[in-house]
């Protein structure tokens, strides 16, 4: 599975196709992949499909697509017109035959998986499209390729399903044990606090709190806080923080410094770091564990697909995009063919 090995016969019949010197289907194929012939006619049909509002530039004078230019910028000149619409087509050009090359990889690797795509089944889906094909002005065989793709990664989807790592209880309970702090809820504390005083103001307003002519509840805000907040505050409410954790329940507390000023509080409840026991978690954590082990299960999958047919995608002179193994460009990041 690790790389394809074509035989001397499909080494023969893919110089055939892609030559083309005296065969005039030949000549059409503009890309192969694998024993896959992606044609010049599935390629502009797949372009119309993509384009916007399914207006493919009509090199190489390009006149529709400049008369078009010209009805939205009226001080176009006609050159720059013809530049745009040369651009826009290349690019689109571009990206129809990028996502047909995606495609057949998709099929080409069931295809090499062992896993059959019926013909009833590649009918059924191209007749679900053909009212929105003819609205367009394409046919069957400008979806094909595409609608086959589908197919073939529901397939593909299947296998790695049935072939995913599993996870078992002893993983999931060594994994806790590696990440207990995951697991737990640190200490927590609510208090009352008042702030913004000055020093002689703080002593004022415990001594008040304190004969009762004042009540924390009515004078200050009601917070809460876990201890590892601690580590993320700034030095001006660190020393208060700590403060707080070393207080304790129902004792009015203070002054302490904070922020530039001065502050005074009561804790009124404190909630003890909790960890959740193994048995409560197992179930989830063994999900979480296969999801991501799936993951990268398919990540791994993905780029031994992309590495084995990039390596067995031909294009033509003219034809050549990154997914072919004749591009000498830059590697710039795109997509990998799709099976979310």
């Amino acid at each position: 599975m690790w790389l394809w090995a074509r035989s001397i016969l499909a080494v023969v019949v893919a110089g055939a196709l892609l030559t083309g010197c005296d065969d005039d289907a030949g000549k059409s194929v503009v890309a192969l992949v694998g024993q896959r012939p992606i044609t010049k006619r599935a390629l502009q049909g797949w372009m119309a499909v993509v384009a916007p509002e399914h207006a493919v530039p009509d090199p190489p004078r390009y006149s529709a697509c400049v008369a078009r230019q010209n009805n939205v910028e009226f001080q176009s000149l006609p050159e720059l017109a013809r530049q745009e619409c040369d651009q826009h087509f290349r690019a689109i050009k571009q990206q129809a035959l990028s996502e047909l090359i995606s495609a057949a990889w998709l099929v080409e690797e069931a295809r090499h998986d062992g896993l059959s795509i019926s013909g009833e089944a590649i009918a059924s889906a191209v007749a679900s499209h053909r009212q929105a094909l003819a609205s367009i002005g394409a046919n069957d065989e400008d979806v094909k390729l595409k609608v086959e793709a589908e197919l073939a990664a529901a397939q593909l989807r299947r296998w790695l399903q049935a072939h995913r790592p599993t996870i078992t209880r002893s993983e999931a309970a060594r994994y806790y044990r590696r990440h207990l702090k995951d697991f737990e809820r640190p200490e927590w504390r609510n208090f009352y606090i008042a702030e913004n005083f000055t020093l002689s103001q703080a002593h004022r307003f415990l001594e008040e709190v304190t004969r009762g002519r004042k009540h924390m509840a009515a004078s200050a805000l009601h917070e809460s806080f876990p201890r590892s907040a601690i580590a993320t505050v700034d030095r001006a409410h660190k020393t208060a923080m700590r403060a707080i954790f070393d207080a304790e329940a129902h004792v009015l507390s203070g002054p302490v410094k904070l922020n530039g000023s001065y502050a005074v509080f009561e804790v009124t409840r404190t909630t003890p770091r909790r960890v959740r026991p193994f048995a409560q978690v197992a179930a989830s954590l063994e999900a979480q564990l296969a999801q991501a082990g799936l993951e990268r299960f398919q990540t791994r999958f993905l780029t031994i697909v992309r590495q084995r047919w990039t390596t067995n995608t031909s294009c033509q002179p003219g034809y050549v995009v990154q997914k072919c193994r004749e591009y000498r460009g830059t590697h710039a990041t795109e997509e990998t063919p799709g099976l979310d």
